[in-house]
C-alpha cells in the first residue's frame, strides 16, 4: 500500500438529493468538510498510484474526481447516462466507469480525468471488474 493511502481521507458518500462526500482523517474521525459532487453519488474507486477518487454520480452522468490528499474537487466528467460502476486499473492508468442506462463504458484516464474512450457494451450494463490483462462488464 503506497504511503498516499495510509495517510489518504475517508470519504462517505452521500446519497440522493445532497450529492455530497463527507471528508474524514478515518472513518470514526471527525468531519473535515463536505464535499459537493453530482446527483446522487452512487459508488467510489480509489487510485492508489495517483491519489485520486472518482465518484459515479448517478443523477448527474458524471464523475467526481476527489484529491485523497487533501479531499479537494479537482473536475466533474460528463459520462453517458446513469453511471452505476467504476473500477480502477492501476497498472494501465486508467478508470472504467459503467454508464447503465447508455449501454456503454467510458474509459478514463486516472490522472486527468479526462474521458480517453467510451465504448458500447450491450443494454444495461452493471458491474465492472478489471485484472492484469482484461476489463469485465456484466450486463
Amino acid at each position: 500500500m503506497s504511503r498516499r493511502m495510509m495517510t489518504g481521507l475517508a470519504l462517505v458518500l452521500l446519497g440522493g438529493l445532497v450529492g455530497g462526500v463527507v471528508v474524514k482523517t478515518r472513518p470514526a474521525g471527525p468531519v473535515l468538510r463536505i464535499v459537493t459532487v453530482g446527483r446522487n453519488p452512487a459508488t467510489v474507486a480509489v487510485d492508489a498510484q495517483t491519489g485520486r477518487a472518482f465518484i459515479a454520480n448517478a443523477d448527474s452522468n458524471s464523475v467526481s474526481v476527489l484529491d485523497t490528499t487533501t479531499g479537494a474537487l479537482l473536475r466533474t466528467v460528463p459520462v453517458g447516462l446513469d453511471p452505476s460502476a467504476l473500477a480502477v486499473d492501476e497498472r494501465a492508468g486508467r478508470v472504467v466507469v459503467v454508464n447503465h442506462d447508455s449501454g456503454s463504458v467510458s474509459v478514463l484516464d486516472a490522472r486527468s480525468g479526462g474521458i480517453v474512450n467510451t465504448v458500447t457494451v450491450g443494454p444495461l450494463p452493471h458491474a465492472v471488474a478489471v485484472d492484469e490483462s482484461s476489463v469485465f462488464n456484466v450486463n
